[in-house]
């Protein structure tokens, strides 16, 4: 993502990622500046980008908008509580399925958090917002959770459908859609690739918040690549907070011509973070 030189610090995002070496495309590339952690940073290009476009792109954010984020305990929910926040949201909602992850939540700027887990949690909602309900809803559970935040949902409100946690796409009656006259949109990280230049744009507005300590990027478990089946255990039973990140020790090939080194460690052994 512009310029970059051997030897610079980049981030990338790669299919197929578990593993030592990668190759992707040049312009593919996040160039990183010194003050950003490399394990840190591995959080930029998927997560990052994720939280602020659906919150940009497909939520068309409004100063003064009132944001309710699902799994706000996640990596991308996580995220995008903060960036709500910056964003100039007035109130800032999230839900979680713990009391640790509610304080989680809270401590990242929330309002607010629910356990979606207690049948009230959408009453709890609606009495934090004075009865008018969310303009702007983030969804990544699906299920019956994406029909009650609708149910809940301010009039000419926007939900935003980018995942289905739960096992079940977002079950959204249409009736209601119309009733409320919502705007209702779907989000894929890979499927914005496609749109390089505002890939560009929100990776420069994730950089500048993150170096002026706007917003803080930082993993929440560590696990070696060698460990992955247990860190997607984690996952799949609900036991992480904030962004997982596996981890390689590496060592960058020594070449004759630096010219076509891709690594700017050559020869040197570094620890690597991967998607």
């Amino acid at each position: 993502m512009g310029a970059v030189a051997i030897g610079d610090r980049v981030a990338a995002v790669v299919r197929a990622g578990y593993a030592e070496y990668c190759v992707t495309r040049a312009d593919a590339l996040i160039a990183l500046p010194d003050s950003v952690d490399f394990l840190d940073a591995s959080i930029l290009p998927v997560q990052g980008i994720t939280a602020y476009q659906i919150l940009v792109e497909a939520g068309h954010l409004h100063p003064g908008d009132v944001v309710l984020v699902h799994a706000a305990a996640g990596a991308v929910g996580g995220l995008a509580v903060q960036l709500a926040r910056l964003l100039r949201a007035k109130t800032v909602l999230g839900t979680a399925g713990n009391p640790d992850k509610l304080d989680h939540v809270r401590d990242l700027g929330a309002d607010g958090a629910n356990d979606y887990r207690q049948s009230d949690w959408s009453e709890r909602v609606l009495e934090a917002t004075h009865g008018k309900g969310p303009t702007l809803v983030l969804d990544s559970v699906g299920g019956a959770i994406a029909q009650t935040s609708l149910s809940v949902l301010a009039p000419f409100g926007r939900v935003v459908t980018y995942g289905a946690a739960s096992g079940q796409p977002a079950q959204l009656d249409p009736t209601v859609v119309m009733q409320k006259n919502a705007v209702v949109a779907g989000y894929s990280r890979f499927g914005w690739q496609q749109r390089p230049d505002r890939i560009e744009a929100a990776t420069l507005e994730l950089i500048r918040a993150v170096q002026s300590g706007r917003l803080r990027l930082k993993a929440g478990q560590r696990f070696a690549l060698e460990e992955a089946v247990r860190a997607h255990e984690a996952l799949e039973q609900r036991r992480t907070i904030g962004p997982t990140v596996p981890t390689a020790r590496v060592r960058a090939p020594t070449v004759d011509r630096p010219d076509r080194c891709s690594h700017g460690n050559a020869g040197r052994e570094v620890l690597e973070p991967h998607l």
